[in-house]
């Protein structure tokens, strides 16, 4: 074999070993990038075998008793069953239901009364009977329980606290139940707390009201029209929206409203208006239309046959309330 020729075979098994390792190479870092591509679990194999299976959290509802365990005597008469076992409900019709339910919940006096947070109402049983001057506002209990500060309390300390509860049993109930709870009372509220009603119940709760009695003190919320000393334009623009509230509650066929007298409103002012400030005053009480029985309490003592005032579609009264009048 000539020199040559050995020195050509060297040549190709040194150039056969370098394409080995250059293919090994190439195959080497191909996988090495494969894996850096590839997603990698967020826990290990042996984590995720040690780990328990996810269970959903079941959501507590304040209209559902919580399920005590059936083996557990102490939680056995607890446990909620299901309103399949529950005979009122299905074995009585609704309307006697609903008969129930209105002799449970109505014939009250609901006061709204500012106790709750910024922005929030809440709704306290009343059983005082209005004072002698005509309102219905009265001090309130200075110690209430801490639960109080919700959109639906319970009664005063002293008096039924089942009232609420009874609502709050069951969804069925709810839903056959609180439409009786605002037609079947009389709310009774502050004028200066009207206009966050329709922000604090839901429509057709506002709707549902049959009933209402209102007690209505300035300054604020003064009807003296533009112009006038002690006039500013914030309070004129609060009567008119409170009697617009007034006039879209659709349900409502009761409505008391006693108006409480003071230096902007009383008769001396009143007498001082000419005929067409007193109706202009007097246009927002006109829109409201729908209660049946309607009736006014005006502070001060005037000719009933003061033109603006017959035409009013309410029964005016004057000066302090007397029960023996039958009004309020």
């Amino acid at each position: 074999m000539s020199l040559g020729a050995i020195r050509s075979a060297v040549k190709n098994v040194f150039l056969c070993i370098a394409s080995y390792f250059i293919g090994c190479l190439y195959a080497l870092l191909v996988f090495i990038f494969y894996l850096m591509g590839k997603p990698r679990p967020r826990f290990g194999k042996a984590y995720l075998e040690k780990s328990p299976p996810y269970t959903l959290r079941l959501n507590d509802s304040a209209l559902t008793l919580p399920l005590g365990s059936a083996s557990d005597p102490e939680h056995r008469k607890h446990t909620t069953h299901s309103q399949d076992q529950c005979l009122l409900l299905t074995k009585l019709p609704v309307e006697p239901r609903k008969s129930i339910w209105e002799l449970c919940l109505g014939g009250r006096r609901l006061r709204f009364s500012p106790l709750g947070g910024p922005g929030e109402l809440t709704q306290l049983l009343c059983h005082e009977e209005p004072n002698q001057q005509g309102s219905s506002s009265h001090s309130l209990p200075s110690e209430l329980p801490a639960n109080d500060n919700q959109n639906m309390t319970g009664a005063h300390p002293g008096q039924n606290p089942k009232v609420f509860p009874l609502v709050l049993t069951c969804r069925k109930i709810y839903s056959e139940a609180i439409n009786c709870l605002y037609s079947s009372n009389d709310f009774h509220i502050s004028a200066c707390y009207l206009g966050g009603l329709p922000s604090l119940l839901l429509p057709q709760r506002f709707n549902a009201i049959r009933s209402m009695t209102i007690d209505w003190g300035f300054p604020y919320g003064s009807p003296i029209p533009p112009g006038l000393e002690g006039f500013s334009h914030q309070t004129w623009g609060f009567w008119v929206n409170s009697w617009k509230i007034l006039a879209g509650m659709k349900g409502l066929s009761v409505l008391d409203v006693k108006l409480s007298s003071d230096v902007f409103f009383n008769s001396y002012q009143w007498t001082r208006l000419q005929e067409e400030e007193k109706t202009l005053v007097l246009q927002p009480i006109r829109e409201v239309t729908k209660p049946k029985k309607f009736r006014l309490l005006l502070p001060f003592s005037l000719d009933l046959y003061d033109s603006p005032l017959t035409t009013l579609p309410c029964a005016i009264s004057f000066g302090k309330w007397d029960r023996s009048s039958g009004y309020f």
